[in-house]
């Protein structure tokens, strides 16, 4: 039996490395003066799109894991595929995306950047996300690694939020886009849907592997009710938005199905049931779909157009972290809860599978429970299923908080035709501020205005 640790670091730095090529992706066409009429259905279409094929991509993981002889090794093999797909996608922009931008010389252009605060947002973010995925799993929470890690990545954020406030010409993220409640609630809404919706497709394929027995390519395969509802709600409410101009219904009634979802899934059994498994997971799909476009179009809504293009990006960040977090708190509450059962499990399994089974060497050696005895099987198996209950019940936590955030939205119909304004350099000095038509609410939000 191998003895493999998953120590996390490779996937705090990937959450960071994902968010500009989603916020891009996500961004308007213009990202300074966005059009509902035009620019909606694309955003519909690319959104279902990238939901797609980041959940699909669990099936092509699954198969490499499958036929590879170790757990993790997909991981060196995988970049055999996503270099050549980057560099692919790479030419394809150079070439093919046409996008409006600022006529700005090199230099003038490079120094316009928030080189520090680029710098210290992304050294605070894997250093914190680092110590969290390191604490009570491979270090002690109170040991120096750990403490030094999370009270320095902290430290590092709040420098980041001075250099924002004081320093950049033009800020990679402009503290002005918080002043308005709605705005902080759109993207704690945004930050909680990420942590449960990224911590559903993260972890259902541990339980269809750890606890049901299933290979890895099944237990992706196994993945797609899921999949499949959260990306037709994703494109269905897209098409509401754009029809009826309101963002505030499908963000409020998402959290709560979301919430619902999540909390069915603490009651995933212990042996196959089907109906009950594809059950809980359309559900969560369906919570899951609406708030992939609703919270970034209340915040766009909210700002005046020249910060739209930072805003999209700030929610882009902001989605990206929570992902980050669900992985790392999640694997840490679910570590724990195999550690704390380590004594069962000597009892039961004996000290070297004991062993095996417990805090950060648990995920990866989910092939050791079906190569156990039938009794030993059963109680690997279960003791893997009250840990992933527990993580359950910290993402409803997570799906309610977001579900509180989202009353503080508020409600306002989304015009088009939106003037154009210009970016960087070529900025206007006196900008235009839009004034949004605020609507009727129907459903106990207050209509404001920026």
């Amino acid at each position: 039996m191998e003895d493999t640790k998953d120590t996390g670091e490779p996937r705090a730095a990937g959450s960071v490395d994902q968010n500009a090529s989603s916020t891009a992706a996500t961004a308007p066409d213009d990202p300074t003066a966005p059009e509902l009429e035009e620019d909606g259905p694309k955003r519909t279409k690319l959104q279902t799109t990238i939901i797609m094929v980041a959940l699909c991509t669990a099936v092509f993981l699954a198969a490499l894991d499958q036929e590879s002889g170790y757990v993790f090794c997909w991981l060196f093999e995988l970049t055999y595929a996503t270099v050549p797909a980057s560099g692919l996608a790479m030419v394809m922009i150079i070439f093919f995306l046409f996008l409006h931008t600022p006529k700005t010389p090199l230099v003038d252009g490079l120094k316009a950047i928030d080189w520090f605060g680029s710098i210290t947002i992304i050294g605070g973010v894997l250093m914190f996300l680092i110590g969290l995925q390191l604490g009570g799993v491979t270090s002690p929470w109170g040991s120096v690694k750990v403490l030094c890690l999370i009270v320095f990545g902290i430290v590092t954020l709040a420098i980041f939020l001075v250099v924002e406030w004081k320093i950049p010409e033009y800020p990679v993220m402009p503290l002005r886009i918080f002043k308005h409640r709605s705005n902080i609630a759109a993207l704690i809404v945004c930050l909680c849907h990420a942590m449960v919706f990224i911590g559903g497709a993260y972890y259902l394929p541990l339980y269809f592997q750890a606890v049901l027995g299933k290979e890895p390519l099944l237990s992706g395969v196994l993945l797609l009710p899921y999949a499949l509802t959260l990306s037709i709600g994703s494109g269905v409410v897209g098409v509401f938005i754009r029809k009826t101009g309101r963002y505030l219904e499908p963000i409020r009634l998402g959290m709560a199905v979301l919430t619902l979802g999540i909390g069915l899934l603490i009651d995933l059994p212990p042996s196959p049931g089907w109906a009950r498994i594809i059950l809980y997971q359309i559900v969560a799909g369906i919570g899951a779909g609406p708030n992939f476009q609703a919270p970034l179009i209340a915040l766009q809504s909210m700002i005046s157009p020249r910060d739209i293009a930072t805003a999209t990006a700030t929610f882009g960040f902001t989605r990206m972290l929570g992902a980050g977090i669900a992985v790392v708190i999640g694997g840490v509450v679910f570590q724990n809860g195999m550690q704390s059962q380590v004594v069962s499990l000597r009892v039961s399994l004996g000290s070297e599978t004991a062993a095996l089974l417990s805090g950060s060497t648990a995920g990866a050696n989910v092939r050791i429970v079906n190569s156990l005895p039938g009794v030993k099987k059963a109680v690997a198996r279960e003791a893997f299923r009250l840990a992933l209950r527990k993580m359950w019940i910290l993402f409803v936590c997570v799906s309610a908080f977001g579900l509180v955030a989202s009353l503080f939205v508020e409600n306002l119909y989304v015009k088009t035709g939106l003037p154009q304004h210009k970016e960087g350099k070529e900025k206007d000095k006196d900008q235009e501020k839009v004034v949004p038509v605020a609507a009727p609410d129907s459903v106990g939000g207050i209509a404001d205005k920026v």
